[in-house]
């Protein structure tokens, strides 16, 4: 029976007021198959122009974060060599905690954001390939696992406790005539300057330390606790097959990451004196401004990032929609040719 479309059935059915009902029929087919053929060639090119413009955001994000991570990379190394002194105070401890206040807020948008694509995995409520969405992941967790490592590198640096002399000597003073019953040369002593600075060291030392180890440990019974939910989920066995890859694949993930902060926290705990290079108050200042002006830049980076993300996303989904259309055309000529037009 041969595929009519709905001109050629009306030119059938009509035929005798338009002229004789074969040719017509022969001619509104082969342009409707021309048509279908030529339909074919604009949808490549059309997916081949969508394909380019996916390229070159997913070009443009990794310039990006490739912007970011070095930024960071630098900012965190700088301040990992350096210390604050009597004369600077608690300026470089304070930058420090701005640093790392700033790498916390970066990993909780890169789980929100790892979250939504996990969800899209599991229902499978997507058009982007599962596997393209599963890389995702894979590069949001090295992004958070780099985060939380500059976190642990940045709170080891913190200066420690040192054995300072509390008192230094001034030089000698001669006491005949005072109001004690003997007289004779006694030394001034003065407050160790070096003393009272590693104190005000120690303090934030501590101050920061405990609060990492405390979110490091959270971590780690969260991930237990997690891991736990997941395995009763496998043993249900009231699961889709890709809810239940995707469950294997989270229990490796949490043993992976569980010995990584295990690791780290540990660090943290170990105590040792860091190479660090005393500043001054000028440097220290410096430092700061460094720090603030190059939080502005790397926030307006970081947040382009997940505007071209989202823009890769709907060129992936539209790029897998129009794939599918051109493979049901591509069919349908291969079906019509094999049936020898019928």
């Amino acid at each position: 029976m041969k595929r009519f479309s709905l001109i050629t059935i009306a030119a059938l059915m009509f035929g005798s007021l338009a002229g004789p009902s074969f040719n017509a029929q022969e001619a509104t087919l082969e342009i409707d198959l021309d048509a279908r053929k030529a339909s074919v060639v604009n949808l490549e090119a059309h997916i081949n122009s969508r394909r380019d413009r996916m390229q070159e955001t997913a070009d443009d994000i990794i310039v990006l974060d490739q912007r970011v991570e070095g930024g960071v990379s630098e900012l965190v190394e700088l301040l990992t060599r350096v210390a604050d002194s009597p004369d600077s105070k608690t300026s470089i401890a304070n930058t420090k905690g701005e640093m790392i206040e700033g790498l916390k807020r970066m990993i909780d948008f890169y789980r929100t954001k790892r979250a939504g694509v996990r969800e899209q995995v599991r229902t499978g409520k997507t058009d982007v390939p599962l596997e393209t969405l599963e890389n995702d992941m894979t590069a949001f967790d090295k992004r958070i696992e780099t985060r939380v490592e500059q976190i642990v590198d940045l709170s080891a640096s913190f200066t420690q406790h040192e054995d300072f002399e509390k008192y230094v000597k001034t030089g000698e003073v001669n006491t005949w005539g005072g109001w004690g019953s003997w007289g004779g040369w006694g030394v001034n002593e003065e407050v160790n300057d070096e003393w009272r600075q590693n104190r005000r060291d120690v303090s934030k030392t501590g101050q920061n330390n405990d609060e990492v180890s405390a979110a490091l440990a959270k971590s780690i019974d969260d991930l237990d606790q997690r891991q736990k939910f997941l395995e009763e989920k496998l043993r249900t066995g009231n699961i889709s097959e890709t809810e239940k890859q995707l469950y294997q694949s989270d229990i490796k993930r949490i043993d992976y990451i569980v010995m990584a902060r295990t690791e780290q926290l540990n660090k943290l705990q170990v105590v040792e004196i860091p190479e660090t290079e005393k500043v001054g108050r000028r440097e220290a200042y410096d430092l700061g401004k460094l720090l603030e002006d190059a939080k502005d830049d790397l926030r307006s980076d970081f947040f382009m990032i997940f505007q071209k993300y989202e823009e890769l996303n709907k060129l992936r989904a539209q790029v897998a929609q129009l794939s599918e259309n051109l493979e049901a055309r591509k069919t349908w000529l291969i079906d019509y040719e094999a049936g020898g037009g019928q």
